[in-house]
């Protein structure tokens, strides 16, 4: 779980893991905080820049930082995209449970998002070759977002991907994943076939040293 916390006007906190072209579908849960218990407002969606997450003022979709390839569900009900927005939607607050349903091994990868385990708009359309990092955004202080990526959410759970992985709120769709490590695919190699590191004594003046393995081949 990480928690996205805003400091400034709009704030994004992205995914460290970024999700490949044909790595699968994936599965994320995203739960609005905020200590009142009402206000704020908040966005989560899809960004193809991680850059983006150092922006000030900047949400997926916004038309100031976004491209095509992104997109971003605002909590009054817009899901916005430069090249055009969702508007009249489901409107989400505190203690809403917002998902992202994200499809990556079609030939044009797909989001869905859904409040509380119903789809809201249409599905979206990404761009072919990107790699895809779910975001979250926040306005201002206090106004946040708990954001489960597979862990134990607090008060529920007990839903697990069909690998075995993640505890969400929520059923996870068949062959969706829990976006964690474990669910990357496996290495098709040994890295020791293409690494190698020894080391060497040094007598502080010399550049020469043996290595007993042939560096030709690495």
């Amino acid at each position: 779980k990480i928690v996205a916390c805003s400091t400034a006007s709009y704030s994004t906190a992205l995914s460290t893991m970024g999700l490949a072209p044909g790595s699968g579908t994936w599965y994320i849960e995203g739960t609005v905080k905020h200590p009142s218990g009402t206000g704020g407002a908040w966005v989560f969606g899809v960004s193809n820049r991680q850059s983006d997450l150092d922006v000030n003022g900047y949400f997926p979709g916004s038309a100031s930082f976004s491209n095509n390839g992104e997109f971003g569900y605002y909590s009054a009900g817009t899901i916005y995209n430069p090249g055009g927005n969702s508007t009249g939607l489901a409107s989400y607050t505190t203690d809403d449970i917002m998902a992202l349903r994200i499809v990556m091994d079609e030939t044009t990868p797909t989001v869905e998002f859904y409040k509380n385990d119903v789809k809201i708009s249409t599905t979206k359309n990404l761009v072919a070759g990107d790699r895809i990092f779910p975001a979250f955004t926040s306005d201002e202080t206090g106004y946040d977002w708990h954001v489960n990526f597979g862990c134990t959410p607090p008060g529920g759970g007990g839903n697990a991907d069909d690998n075995g992985y993640g505890d969400f709120d929520y059923s996870v769709p068949t062959a969706h994943k829990a976006m964690c490590s474990s669910n990357l695919t496996a290495l098709t190699f040994d890295p020791a076939d293409h690494h190698q590191v020894e080391l060497v004594s040094h007598d502080g003046s010399s550049t020469n040293f043996t290595l007993n393995w042939d560096a030709d081949t690495y």
